[in-house]
């Protein structure tokens, strides 16, 4: 299973990392990809596993095997469990979306920016344009639904890179759990699952219920970018308590690129793990010793990750700054910035504080190990070490820095902690809990070794659980064909007149190779047939739009509906206007949206 974590770590970085380089130089086509990208799997792959920089690799190699005598039987059902009913309940219907019974609605952001930004990469090549939605911010997940369009000019593979995503997760997570504790494989892959689905069972007082919630939102990075991290992790300098310091330095690379080119706040998480080795490296540097191999180190991470931030220098060319003053403003709903907001306090889910109880319990744990307390709990618990506990402090912060985390909208209103944003930090959580119990699972796990009957229980607990999980989630094996009205229409039920679904039908059967404005929508719905059109807002990137070249747009699409209840509203009252009217031409209306032609 570690063999197949490596291997999609490797893929992943050669696709997004040929795609940084090819959509920065504008040539983001099928045959460059392929060749460039087949070059980088195929040298990151050799690198991976011929230069073990760190030795992480070894260490996990010598390690003798876990589950021994009657517990093979609770290894082995662990291991057919975990994998049947993750393919079949997690992976199978994301593969098969949109006929699958998951994200039947499209995710707003999904439609407003994420999709557009993949489509615009597909049909121009390059990463330049900012006009478009929230263009300004790194591509790294848009650039993979890209390379899908590039294979199939269709939507075909989102749902199937979603399932890497997803499997990424969850490898990382067992990945984690197998390298700081001494449990057998299959048993650990086992409690993942239990882990990931929990939420399709229990909502209500479940930490872990974000996990499968988004695994099954399609269009969105906040799981993709969780779960980059905890691989980040698993290739870090950082082991339990008496492991000594181990790495892999192609991994913790790989990963580190990805997170650049995916998502901005993930660097939060993943650059503190880099100091122990830049200290390390200054350390031989100024005691010139092996000073080649150290510059080589410093070389190959450059080569590795510098790429994924050529996004940095493109938003820098382009509208000479980092951001624009429009994204900034989302840093005002962070939990961190409302420290000092009584609404935050007055309204603060109970959730948040059991993650912030179990966050401090654990550092205090790892300090009193510190200090010499492993004499005492030692026996019974597995502490963290101080550099988990680093770690996790940092997944912390990293949260708690991260937007939209406390507030959406308006800070001045109850609190809406986003756990989307904490899927990594509540993964990471669960692995040390799992270390922290150790010592009781595997005094447990022994007993039942010397006990044929106990170890059958346990097969049977285990098989029962696990089909339990199925049974609960059967429905998600169901097909529905006419699931695919997501790839077309905002709307569920007809909504248009004189024989059209609604406005989106309208433009798609009737407005091609034309730049279409769209507001109160989706521009990924204005695409048409074949994305043919170029949909425009005209107000990107926020607070900077005079400084790219706005598209100018031949059509102007609007809906006078609220999306949250699908209920149709009153239209703004500029619409009447003579200097709206003037301009444009209704030519097709219905309750919930219109469609107007430049005169």
């Amino acid at each position: 299973m570690f063999h197949l974590l490596t291997g999609l770590v490797c893929f992943l970085f050669a696709v997004i990392y040929t795609a940084q380089i090819t959509a920065f130089l504008g040539v983001f086509r099928l045959l460059p990809v392929i060749l460039i990208g087949g070059l980088v799997l195929a040298v990151g792959v050799w690198l991976f596993f011929r230069w073990d920089e760190g030795g992480l690799l070894t260490e996990l190699g010598d390690r003798a095997e876990r589950a021994t005598g009657q517990l093979r039987w609770l290894n082995w059902a662990g291991w057919v469990v975990s994998v049947g009913v993750f393919f079949l309940i997690v992976l199978l219907p994301l593969i098969r979306w949109p006929y699958s019974p998951i994200s039947d609605v499209l995710h707003w952001d999904a439609g407003a920016y994420h999709f557009p930004k993949a489509i615009e990469l597909f049909k121009s090549g390059t990463y330049w344009d900012l006009s478009i939605p929230f263009g300004e911010y790194p591509n790294g997940f848009e650039s993979l639904l890209a390379f899908g369009l590039l294979l199939t000019n269709n939507e075909a593979l989102f749902g199937s890179v979603h399932a890497l995503i997803a499997l990424l997760t969850f490898l990382s997570i067992w990945a984690l759990g197998w390298r700081y504790t001494r449990l057998p494989g299959g048993v650990l892959a086992w409690m993942t699952l239990v882990m990931f689905l929990s939420g399709s069972v229990l909502i209500a007082n479940n930490p872990w219920w974000i996990v499968v919630n988004q695994a099954f939102v399609i269009g969105k990075n906040d799981l993709f970018t969780a779960a980059v991290v905890l691989a980040a992790l698993v290739f870090a300098p950082i082991g339990s308590r008496g492991q000594r310091m181990v790495y892999h330095l192609p991994g913790l690379a790989f990963c580190t690129s990805l997170i650049l080119a995916i998502k901005p706040v993930g660097v939060y998480a993943v650059l503190p793990l880099w100091l122990p080795l830049l200290f390390r490296w200054g350390k031989l540097v100024w005691q010139r010793t092996n000073v080649r191999q150290t510059l080589l180190n410093v070389l190959f991470s450059a080569l590795v990750t510098v790429p994924a931030a050529l996004w940095i220098v493109r938003n820098l060319v382009v509208i000479h700054t980092l951001f624009p003053p429009g994204v900034w403003e989302y840093n005002e709903w962070s939990i961190l910035n409302n420290l000092n907001n009584p609404y935050f306090y007055n309204y603060l889910p109970k959730l948040f504080l059991f993650v912030l109880g179990v966050t401090g319990g654990l550092v205090v744990l790892a300090i009193a190990g510190w200090l010499g307390g492993k004499a005492f709990w030692g026996r019974w618990l597995g502490l963290p070490s101080i550099a988990q506990a680093l770690a996790l402090l940092v997944l912390f912060f990293s949260f708690v820095i991260t937007p939209q985390t406390a507030f959406y909208g308006s800070n001045q209103q109850p609190t809406q902690i986003g756990w989307r944003f904490g899927v990594a930090l509540l993964s990471y959580l669960f692995v040390l809990l799992i270390g922290l119990a150790e010592p009781l699972i595997q005094r447990a796990l022994d007993w039942m070794n010397h006990r044929g009957w106990l170890m059958l229980a346990g097969v049977v607990v285990m098989v029962a659980i696990g089909g339990g999980l199925f049974w609960q989630n059967r429905d998600l094996l169901k097909i529905y064909p006419g699931n695919d009205i997501v790839l077309r229409d905002q709307f569920r039920e007809p909504v248009g007149v004189d024989g059209y679904f609604s406005a989106y039908d309208f433009v798609r059967r009737n407005i091609h190779n034309s730049v279409v404005q769209i507001e109160n929508g989706l521009m990924y719905y204005v695409y048409g047939e074949n994305f043919s059109n170029q949909p425009t807002k005209l107000h990107y990137p926020l607070g900077l739009e005079t400084m790219v070249a706005q598209r100018d747009p031949q059509y102007y699409v609007t809906f006078c509906t609220n999306f949250w209840t699908y209920q149709a509203e009153e239209c703004p009252a500029y619409l009447e206007s003579s200097s709206f009217t003037e301009r444009w031409e209704l030519i097709y209306r219905d309750d919930y949206g219109r469609v107007y032609q430049r005169r």
